[in-house]
């Protein structure tokens, strides 16, 4: 198949052109900024464009120029940025996803799998188990973009028949994110393993899903190519909670003597505090995560030293090797 990632150089983006380009897929990469950091072992089997997805006839001839049949869709300006920049997340997340849709319609693409969010559900209560029917009340712009998003791709692909798939995912964490997002896990793993002291001022007092983002990747590339589902939107997550010291644990059993100054509080980052229920995705995606929270920090660490971020030997308790890359 010929895929198109929209932000394949960025975060969750470049997992799932790794896990495209495994499965012998033809892969094509849209980024506004491209950066191939995290992608320089197979930079020479993906084609890179420079684009933006406000830009419909960019997006229209990436499409045609590639034969593009299916796409994953991965921008988005997230939480904070969102906040502080509404009409910034209007164009981006909302105008960049309509492109896409309405490209997809032009051009005959056979099938969307969307990024989108738990924060479509708005607060839920500590520990509140949250499945697909739980009421959509988001609290943030980035939240009501990614619900807005929902319906115009339910809607496209009833009145036009195209195949669209949204995935609602937590908090998600491993190699390769920026600190445009949730940075708390990234901080607490990565700062330690630098011989730095990890600081995270709020959110110590929160548990939330955690999902790792090669779970992710497998899930975005699952609802990409999978047949006829009853719904439409599932919850990817682990099924489970988790609070920044859990990882904090797991972490110091890696780095005997880590330091890590967390602070109390909530994080509006992430409203939803209780564990999803991944039921529905279980069922029609065939989704089933390999990573619980141990086995993807110790994965974590390990892809960065793979990939020359760690200086240095580390303690000899690393040794869970997970899936490969």
């Amino acid at each position: 198949m010929d895929v198109l990632v929209t932000g394949g150089t960025g975060f969750i983006g470049g997992h799932v052109v790794r896990g495209l380009l495994k499965q012998g897929h033809r892969v094509v990469a849209l980024d506004s900024v491209p950066d191939t950091e995290w992608l320089k072992d197979i930079i020479d089997g993906i084609t890179i464009v420079r684009g933006e997805v406000q830009d419909l006839a960019t997006v229209i001839g990436t499409i045609k120029k590639f034969e593009i049949t299916h796409i994953v869709h991965t921008v988005s300006l997230l939480t904070v940025a969102s906040q502080e920049r509404p009409m910034t997340a209007l164009n981006v997340n909302v105008v960049g996803t309509v492109n896409i849709l309405e490209a997809s319609r032009i051009m005959d693409v056979a099938q969307i799998s969307y990024a989108s969010s738990t924060a479509v559900y708005g607060d839920t209560e500590e520990g509140e188990i949250v499945d697909e029917d739980h009421p959509l009340r988001p609290v943030t712009i980035y939240g009501a973009t990614k619900l807005l998003c929902e319906h115009y791709g339910l809607n496209y692909s009833k009145n036009h028949g195209m195949g669209f798939i949204a995935l609602r995912f937590p908090i998600v964490y491993g190699p390769g994110q920026s600190r445009r997002g949730f940075s708390s896990v990234k901080e607490v793993v990565e700062k330690p393993i630098l011989g730095m002291p990890a600081k995270v001022p709020v959110g110590g007092d929160q548990k939330y899903d955690t999902v790792y983002v090669k779970d992710v990747a497998d899930a975005m590339i699952s609802a990409c190519f999978t047949g006829k589902t009853v719904h439409r939107a599932f919850n990817i997550g682990f099924g489970a909670t988790h609070s920044l010291k859990d990882v904090a644990n797991i972490v110091g059993k890696v780095v005997p003597g880590a330091v890590f100054e967390i602070g109390p509080g909530l994080d509006i980052a992430e409203p939803v505090r209780g564990p999803l229920d991944i039921t529905r995705a279980r069922k029609e995606l065939g989704y089933n995560p390999r990573f619980d929270l141990e086995k993807g920090v110790r994965d974590y660490i390990q892809t960065l030293k793979d990939h020359g971020r760690i200086k240095g030997d580390l303690h000899p308790n690393l040794t869970y090797r997970g899936p490969n890359l």
